[in-house]
């Protein structure tokens, strides 16, 4: 292959999509949706409420229904120093049925938002009910859970004698720090959240560039097949040329993207002052992400040469970006036993491997010949799907029509 031709190929596909409005918007947008995703929910989550939610308690015991509204209605609070609870401590009923069906009425006619039953036994065990059209608030059902266990807790003490400030005593909460401990012997804080986010961060980088830039790579293989500027374009460079050119100018592209989308997230981490990721081990990530994605691109450059329309092209596309999914549906297992059978068996399958690497480095980094068995099962396959792609794309650029069966695309892999 001529460098000069592989050059040209790649300045003129990276220039071409680098102006268009479609790579603006996304280049501004898609860090903007990402955050909005992110942060949203949580902010959503812990926002506290505007107004006084009106709340029945109906204590069957007689034992802690005052208690527990007292509790309820001091300790948490809104603006302006309202309770964030208004308890109504109602009369309870004898028949459990009969109670039920008239606290329904009260919450379906809106004078409660929901009610609490405290059964006859609740000291012995706990038993109690929170009923209402909407008991999805979790923060509302921790609240009186945790309310409710300490009343019982503290009831239990001052029947046994014993001083209800031990129970604070006992509830005192623990700051159990993570430490992870390297071969250096050097230990360093590390905990979860960070972790998994550093797996997912990188993940979903990855998830991006294979699809953003492979939709465009066939986007624009199709549309040079149909136009049939691309017999044009053969006319001056190989096959081959052709394909290395279109992956690297879109690489370049996608990295762009991905390099502008890091700088916006480390200056939002040094800004709020966020440690959500690690960054070790970060060449050894980055060695496993290229791999990985010269192999899905070589992958899409085939797809790509043998489709005749934009449609059948995302259907394939589609069935190969769901190989990207797996280890995020796996990713709690991955985390916890980074080193489990299944994980490791995993990352032989060369579609897999990439992503589940990835995954398990920031955990636990793998024995130095697991990892340098993996680079070397992941290099030997890129060179092999590039091949493959090589031969497909030969003469499937210059395929229209029907598309090739897999009798039909072996022939062409075999073709000298």
């Amino acid at each position: 292959m001529r460098l000069n031709k592989i050059i040209a190929v790649t300045k003129w596909e990276f220039v071409e999509k680098v102006k268009t409005k479609g790579f603006i918007i996304s280049l501004i947008l898609m860090p903007i949706f990402m955050v909005a995703l992110g942060v949203l929910p949580t902010l959503l989550a812990s926002k506290e409420d505007e107004k006084t939610k009106d709340f029945g308690l109906y204590d069957m015991s007689n034992l802690i229904g005052e208690q527990l509204k007292t509790e309820l209605m001091t300790k948490y609070l809104i603006s302006g120093d309202q309770p964030n609870y208004n308890i109504v401590l109602c009369e309870p009923y004898d028949n459990i049925d009969s109670l039920r069906k008239s606290a329904d009425k009260l919450c379906l006619s809106s004078v409660f938002e929901c009610y609490i039953i405290l059964h006859d036994d609740i000291l012995e065990t706990g038993n109690c009910e929170f009923r209402g059209t909407n008991v999805s608030n979790i923060r509302d059902v921790e609240r009186i859970r945790a309310s409710i266990k300490n009343i019982i807790s503290a009831n239990v003490l001052q029947k046994r004698g014993i001083e209800t400030e031990i129970l604070n005593e006992l509830n005192k909460p623990i700051n159990l720090e993570s430490i992870k401990v390297t071969e250096s012997g050097e230990g360093k804080k590390s905990d979860f959240l960070m972790t998994f986010f550093t797996s997912y961060i990188f993940i979903i980088l990855l998830m991006l560039l294979i699809m953003l830039t492979g939709q465009m790579l066939i986007r624009s293989m199709i549309e040079e097949k149909s136009n049939r500027i691309i017999e044009i374009l053969v006319s001056s460079c190989s096959p081959q040329e052709l394909m290395a050119g279109k992956i690297f100018g879109l690489s370049f592209l996608g990295l762009v993207q991905i390099a502008l989308w890091i700088f916006i997230g480390i200056c939002a981490s040094i800004s709020f002052n966020l440690d959500v990721v690690t960054l070790d081990n970060l060449f050894l990530i980055l060695i496993y992400f290229v791999l990985g994605y010269l192999l899905y691109a070589a992958i899409f450059v085939s797809i790509g040469s043998i489709c005749s329309t934009e449609q059948e092209a995302q259907q394939l596309t589609g069935y190969i970006s769901m190989l990207l999914v797996i280890p995020m549906v796996l990713a709690f297992s991955v985390v916890q036993n980074p080193n489990s059978l299944l994980i490791k068996v995993l990352t032989y399958i060369p579609v897999l491997t990439p992503t589940f690497m990835i995954m398990r480095i920031p955990v636990v980094v793998p024995q130095w010949w697991e990892i340098a068995t993996n680079i070397l099962l992941l290099v030997l396959s890129v060179w092999l799907m590039i091949w493959i792609a090589g031969k497909i794309f030969r003469t499937g650029i210059l395929v229209y029509g029907k598309r090739p069966s897999i009798k039909e695309l072996l022939r062409w892999v075999r073709a000298k």
